[in-house]
């Protein structure tokens, strides 16, 4: 009898270990447009640093390096952050966990987005997971303790004397942002003072 070679074979990728010329290739590229993402946007041109990390998420996941992955879109979540899309910046984020649930600083992001999404319970829940794995993380322990206040604030006002703006944020009544907002320095990790709009 005469073993035949299946006509396919199923290819294993193990995260962090690229196998054979294609993977390579990706993992190459993908690292290319991280770095060109990066330049990018240090010069200010975000819409074209979106477009090169968006780029470079597609070549990590195909070269099934996990960590690039995450590394990647948490990158364009920060970003996305800058350019105030919310929910797209959630989303990125949320990939940036999934992609490496052990990454502290993926958590942290997804955090922020989700506090200026204005899902605080969400937020906190992030920066707790985040604490776990890296309590000693810049900028998490101020982050959490203004979740926290802001959860607290919110819970301790009358529903009379909220409201929403046409941004959909939850406002007191004399127009002060409770959630959602971004910082008055545009740092979205510093101060996180919100805006008064």
């Amino acid at each position: 009898m005469e073993w035949k070679q299946p006509a396919t074979t199923k290819k294993w990728v193990v995260p962090g270990f690229t196998d054979g010329e294609g993977d390579h290739a990706h993992g190459a590229a993908a690292l290319r447009l991280k770095h060109e993402g990066e330049q990018l946007a240090e010069a200010g041109q975000h819409g074209a640093a979106l477009a090169r990390l968006d780029a470079a998420a597609a070549e990590a996941e195909e070269g099934g390096d996990r960590g690039l992955l995450a590394r990647v879109h948490e990158m364009r979540a920060q970003l996305l952050l800058l350019l105030e899309r919310w929910w797209d910046s959630v989303q990125a984020a949320e990939r940036a966990a999934a992609a490496d649930p052990t990454w502290a600083q993926a958590w942290q992001t997804l955090g922020r987005a989700q506090l200026d999404f204005g899902e605080l319970h969400l937020a906190q829940r992030s920066l707790q997971r985040a604490a776990q794995l890296e309590p000693s993380l810049e900028g998490l322990q101020e982050d959490a303790a203004y979740v926290a206040a802001q959860l607290q604030r919110r819970e301790a006002m009358p529903a009379a004397q909220l409201g929403t703006d046409r941004e959909g944020n939850t406002v007191l009544r004399d127009g002060e942002v409770l959630l959602g907002g971004h910082c008055q320095c545009q740092c979205h990790c510093q101060c996180n003072k919100p805006t008064n709009k």
